[in-house]
């Protein structure tokens, strides 16, 4: 208001008291002074890279040493027995099992337990299928644990595979168990959890002793 000429004939360098056109400078000054601080600052914090995110701590699995997996009891029950059945990756079943064993491998990649979550309690799922067919006397129960390490060899390195293996083996007792695999197509079931972690840690020795070159019991 104060800058603008009320009368047509008056000259705004004729006014008296002016004095306040210093403060207004001084105003603008600090104003422009500021927004040049402030884009100089975030210029400096843009050229700072971000401090690294600390790594995750890796899962107590990913510790076991060769020692500790030489360490673990081999001896399980013959692939060839009743107990926690084993047949040889070369061995080819009936055309009947054939057709359940590939929609076995079909289902297994999208099956939950195994496809999502904390990569120890997948590896154990995938464990329990074996186990369930097993305990359930399933036709196919000598074929189903090919499928089944097949498929784990599919999703994880080697190296973190036996891991897997040699933890569940080491900590049988760890995490949860499945009894009912039917989504899979085993359309039994076991009732017994207990006797599903015995079979799974027997099934745990038996892929590791694959993994490892080591001989078959």
């Amino acid at each position: 208001m104060k800058l603008f000429r009320w009368d047509l004939g008056e000259r705004f360098a004729a006014r008296r008291g002016q004095g306040w056109l210093v403060v207004l400078l001084v105003v603008w000054l600090a104003v422009g002074w500021v927004a040049g601080w402030r884009d100089q600052a975030a210029a400096i914090a843009r050229s700072v890279p971000p401090a690294a995110a600390p790594p995750d701590p890796l899962a107590p699995w990913h510790n076991l040493t060769a020692k500790d997996i030489a360490g673990l009891d081999f001896q399980v029950p013959d692939d060839n027995g009743v107990v926690a059945p084993f047949a040889p990756e070369d061995e080819r079943p009936d055309a009947a099992l054939t057709a359940q064993l590939q929609r076995l491998r079909d289902l297994l990649p999208a099956w939950g337990p195994g496809a999502r979550g904390d990569d120890l309690q997948r590896a154990r799922n995938l464990l329990c299928v074996a186990a369930v067919a097993d305990i359930a006397e399933h036709p196919a129960e000598r074929y189903i644990p090919v499928a089944v390490l097949a498929h784990l060899r599919a999703i994880f390195p080697k190296d973190e595979l036996i891991r897997l293996m040699a933890w569940i083996a080491l900590h049988p007792d760890d995490g949860t168990v499945l009894g009912d695999v039917s989504e899979l197509g085993v359309d039994r079931r076991a009732g017994n959890l207990q006797l599903v972690r015995d079979r799974s840690y027997y099934y745990a020795i038996k892929c590791l002793a694959r993994l490892t070159g080591r001989a078959a019991p």
